[in-house]
């Protein structure tokens, strides 16, 4: 038998997480967290093409119950921290190509990922990057 939750229930957690101090970036980490694991590497591309970055992506992030994102449609990712937002934490599907992708390749990821050289490029968290997390969100 199938189970769900109430709808008082889940907006309670999302007012919960969204009271948090992590910001919006926080789910990207998440992403790339998972993304690691569920390809059992220490590295692995972000990117539209990788299985396991579009999985974790649904898992984590995906508004709607549904085996891919649409990356043509509006509300197609839900960011729980960025739920105050203007839109609510709600993004397109192009966040595919334009979010955790883009966001870890800023200033403030230089201290936690690796980059390599290879095409598409491979990321992997650099030694002792759990240090430099409180500052990252």
């Amino acid at each position: 038998m199938a189970k769900y939750f109430t709808a008082s229930r889940v907006k309670a957690a999302i007012q919960e997480l969204s009271d948090t101090r992590a910001k919006a970036a926080f789910l990207d980490f998440l992403i790339v967290k998972r993304t690691l694991a569920i390809k059992g590497q220490t590295s692995v591309a972000i990117t539209q093409g990788e299985a396991a970055y579009l999985q974790a992506t649904r898992e984590l992030a995906g508004a709607w119950n549904k085996p891919s994102i649409d990356v043509g449609a509006d509300r197609e990712i839900f960011n729980v921290f960025a739920s105050r937002d203007t839109k609510h934490g709600y993004r397109s599907g192009k966040y595919i190509s334009n979010g955790t992708g883009t966001t870890i390749g800023g200033n403030p990821w230089k201290t936690v990922i690796d980059f390599s050289s290879d095409t598409p490029r491979l990321i992997s968290f650099k030694p002792g990057y759990e240090s430099e997390l409180p500052g990252l969100y």
